[in-house]
């Protein structure tokens, strides 16, 4: 673990180049998807494009985080540098997901992003002050014990989120929850006013 950490610190400025280059290489946006402490380079890499004012790379890419290993208060220190992006960072979270508990742990209990409730409304509320997009995914079946590859499933994510049901996008800010089953991603507090609404 301390390893994986090690050699991400050392890549973030080779992975900022190479998204820089990436950018003047083709037209459109680039996609970025990053996975547990490949979530932490990605914001890291994103962070130094910031402060080399490149915000011109930072409008064209569109970023997908499946269970960031970042400690939430680092996250939000790095969301200010960053600032807010032109294409809302997404972030797939699961709050049962037993790798992020370990690396809580090992963190000294620190909250992981990628374990972050979607349901807490502290939560949905800095989504929403940061521009970016939180994503519950923990009705997607886990391939494994540790339920830290459900992204695995994310074409079943994608469909869901361009059908017409479906209260979010890629590109809303806010804190949202999937429901695979029904094939929707809606806000649980959107759902919670309509529910008591109809008492």
């Amino acid at each position: 673990y301390v390893a994986d950490k090690e050699s991400a610190t050392y890549s973030r400025d080779a992975l900022a180049d190479l998204l820089a280059d990436m950018v003047r290489a083709r037209k459109g946006e680039v996609d970025v998807f990053a996975h547990s402490m490949g979530g932490w380079l990605t914001v890291e890499a994103l962070r130094q494009l910031r402060l080399q004012g490149k915000g011109d790379v930072l409008d064209r890419l569109r970023v997908i985080m499946a269970a960031p290993d970042i400690d939430e208060d680092v996250f939000t220190a790095q969301l200010d540098v960053i600032g807010r992006m032109r294409i809302p960072i997404t972030i797939l979270v699961s709050p049962d997901d037993r790798a992020l508990q370990v690396s809580s742990i090992l963190g000294a209990g620190t909250q992981r992003v990628g374990s972050l409730d979607a349901r807490n409304l502290e939560v949905a509320e800095a989504a929403k002050r940061y521009g970016v997009t939180i994503i519950d995914i923990s009705s997607l079946e886990s391939v494994d014990a540790t339920n830290h590859n459900r992204f695995f499933d994310v074409k079943q994510l994608a469909a869901t989120l361009g059908t017409p049901t479906s209260s979010a996008t890629l590109g809303d800010a806010g804190a949202f929850v999937l429901d695979a089953a029904a094939q929707t991603v809606s806000s649980p507090f959107s759902l919670a006013a309509r529910v008591l609404r109809q008492q």
